[in-house]
């Protein structure tokens, strides 16, 4: 049996039972809020590292590049509840300590403010040898939030950051579908490993406008894909046509949090991607990630996740929600708290992938 399932009858009783304490909702993980994962490995510089911190109903990538000058991307940040969560205090202090002394790149996914509206206070400086060399954002310029859009304005005029943003001075522009002709991007390079855009600006809306990120290194991949709606994981399916192993990865975020609306984490996305690894960055609102997103990639052909320990997923459906208990790599920050993705890399072979979960950064079981 894959999973076991837990409905929102248990809950009641369990409330019913614990009456006479008072039922009270309980954090998700008993991480503290901006917990430091205490027992992650020390990262050398053969490992590409990706943090997908916990910050409630939003989303925060911070990206530690392999190589010897320790390029730092940023790629997204923002949230609009942090309830059980990184404050974005925490998250600022983690993010001026990560990139200290290193060149940064910054990726702004689209505008909404549960991807955005934190950039401009968690980098509203940097630190000692830090140079802010890239920011790359997906829409146009003029529809980002007022003081994003000052961030962005001024991270090019007093920083000197390159800005490839649509409608911003002489930018030029991303067009629609944008992938670069499948070839890495060398302004958005991570150290010794090769960032791909696989689409951008696809379909209406701003989540269809999405940039879709994708890491390589050692012959291992991540995605990260933003809010990408089924509009747009089509455009990235039909980028790759004649190159569809570009899409097969190991550590997948699931887009727009693990929604189901406009045909986000479609069965067809979930076949073309089929991850060892499964993550959603998603609070306690909104119901994300959605059972039937879960389920596309846990059934589709060929579906590699991988086997794993016992643990707890939460996920949403059309009424209420689920805790199910499962034994697959699935894992979410509003359940396990920050995840920390490791791709290491000797130089020979293929490259070592691990996943490290919450509160202390032990392996995921």
């Amino acid at each position: 049996m894959r999973m076991k399932t837990h409905h929102g009858l248990r809950t009641a009783l369990l409330c019913v039972a614990l009456a006479v304490a008072g039922c009270q909702t309980v954090p998700k993980h008993e991480a503290p809020a901006g917990a430091v994962l205490a027992s992650l490995p020390i990262r050398t510089s053969d490992t590409l590292r990706i943090h997908y911190l916990d910050v409630g109903s939003g989303m925060c990538h911070v990206i530690q590049c392999p190589g010897a000058d320790g390029t730092v991307i940023v790629d997204d940040c923002g949230s609009t509840d942090t309830t059980h969560a990184m404050g974005k205090d925490e998250a600022r202090s983690f993010i001026q300590d990560v990139i200290k002394g290193h060149p940064l790149k910054v990726v702004l996914t689209h505008k909404d403010a549960d991807h955005v509206n934190w950039i401009p206070y968690v980098l509203d400086t940097l630190p000692s040898g830090t140079s802010l060399e890239q920011v790359w954002a997906a829409g146009d310029y003029a529809t980002y939030p007022p003081d994003v859009k000052t961030w962005i304005r001024d991270a090019n005029k007093d920083w000197g950051a390159n800005v490839r943003i649509d409608g911003f001075a002489s930018s030029p522009p991303l067009r629609s579908g944008w992938d670069n002709d499948l070839q890495p991007v060398p302004e958005l390079s991570c150290g010794t490993a090769e960032s791909y855009v696989l689409t951008v600006n696809s379909g209406s809306g701003s989540n269809a406008s999405s940039l879709m990120l994708r890491l390589a290194y050692g012959g291992r991949s991540a995605i990260l894909p933003g809010d990408a709606t089924g509009a747009a994981q089509n455009e990235a399916i039909e980028n790759t046509t004649g190159h569809a192993d570009m899409l097969v990865t190991d550590l997948l975020e699931m887009s727009h949090h693990g929604a189901a609306s406009a045909g986000s984490n479609s069965e067809a996305w979930a076949k073309a991607t089929r991850p060892k690894y499964l993550l959603a960055s998603a609070g306690v609102r909104y119901g994300h990630p959605r059972c039937e997103s879960v389920d596309h990639y846990l059934d589709a052909e060929n579906a590699r996740v991988l086997a794993a320990g016992k643990h707890w997923l939460d996920c949403g459906k059309t009424q209420g929600s689920e805790r199910r208990e499962i034994e697959n790599a699935v894992y979410t920050t509003g359940t396990q708290g920050t995840l920390v993705g490791d791709i290491v890399y000797s130089g020979s072979g293929v490259a070592s992938v691990a996943l490290y979960c919450g509160p202390d950064g032990d392996p995921c079981p």
